[in-house]
């Protein structure tokens, strides 16, 4: 799993920011101001890239010893 907080290239760093601010600016518009509006949406988009590149957690199989404990 990469580190989301490291980015690859200047670019991808340049269009990370980019939509932070732009989502940023939809806060300010709604009248949330400009610091808290750029920390929202920094953390916003922190938090969604770390849920998209982590491991997602595999469903557990059901077994026959699971159904005799819920009964």
């Amino acid at each position: 799993m990469e580190n989301p907080t490291l980015f690859t290239s200047r670019k991808q760093a340049r269009d990370y920011y980019t939509e932070v601010l732009r989502l940023a600016a939809q806060f300010e518009s709604i009248g949330i101001d400009e610091k808290t509006a750029r920390f929202a949406a920094h953390e916003a988009f922190f938090w969604f890239r770390n849920y998209v590149t982590a491991e997602q957690p595999q469903p557990v199989a059901d077994t026959a010893d699971d159904t005799k404990e819920a009964a």
